[in-house]
């Protein structure tokens, strides 16, 4: 089986030297969206407004195949819209 590798960027850049074998991109692709999803859940307080969190899947040739960009941003406001947590 192929292996893919997982590195992400926060300011710093974490290679993932060992990686996971996996059964094809698709499936590295699936298990990307769910381990960001697994970092922003343990560190969206840390998350600050302007911040951005990056996912890289790269197959074992180093070709970077598939990329999960975050980034905090506020939304803007619109006048007479109620707030979120008055929904």
């Amino acid at each position: 089986m192929p292996r893919y590798f997982f590195s992400t960027t926060n300011g710093h850049v974490t290679r993932d030297e060992e990686g996971q074998e996996l059964l094809d991109a698709a499936e590295a692709q699936d298990m990307a969206v769910r381990y960001l999803g697994e970092i922003l859940h343990n560190s969206a307080p840390s998350l600050a407004v302007g911040e951005s969190y990056e996912l890289q899947v790269a197959d074992e040739f180093g070709r970077a195949l598939y990329t999960l960009t975050v980034v905090a941003t506020i939304a803007p406001t619109t006048p007479n819209a109620p707030a979120a947590n008055d929904r």
